[in-house]
């Protein structure tokens, strides 16, 4: 992951915290419009934030062990021709 992915990411996790936090404070406050639309909001968009840094965590590991294996397979090819 680069740098602005991982600002994204951080920002949008930050953005569903925000929400979630001002979601239950308004329902204490007892505004009955938002009630339950606030902290949802926040929890799906934190949620979204959690799982697509988990897929670009994968997606980079998959990328370090092809890498590796390509490395490795021309480093035997390499010492065939030799």
């Amino acid at each position: 992951m680069n740098d602005i992915e991982k600002g994204v990411i951080v920002f949008l996790k930050l953005m569903g915290l925000f929400l979630f936090v001002v979601g239950v404070s308004f329902m204490g406050m007892g505004f009955s419009d938002t009630e339950g639309l606030f902290p949802l909001t926040g929890i799906i968009i934190f949620s979204l934030a959690m799982i697509s840094e988990r897929i670009a965590w994968r997606s980079k590991v998959n990328y370090e062990v092809i890498e590796n294996k390509i490395a490795e397979s021309e480093i035997k090819c390499v010492r065939n021709t030799r």
